[in-house]
């Protein structure tokens, strides 16, 4: 089931955040393999990209996230 499969990945990732940052982003890539449309994953994965990441993967990401988000949320993420 993908809720369950996103809020796995998204424990494990946050297990892994700070001692193995990139392990983290792997989880998250592939539990977004799974459940490509799930917010927090997609928001945990950007949120650990960064700025010297690929720029296509991040704009990747962006446009992901974009149309599941409105109003202040959507302005912010196009800035």
């Amino acid at each position: 089931d993908k809720t369950q499969i996103a809020a796995l990945g998204l424990r494990i990732g946050g297990l892994l955040r700070a001692e193995r940052p990139q392990d983290a982003i792997d989880v998250y890539r592939n539990a977004l393999d799974w459940a490509p449309d799930d917010l927090a994953l997609l928001r945990a994965l950007l949120s650990m990209l960064s700025d010297e990441a690929d720029a296509g993967e991040r704009a990747d990401v962006m446009l992901r996230i974009l149309p599941l988000v409105s109003g202040d949320e959507a302005v912010a993420l196009c800035q």
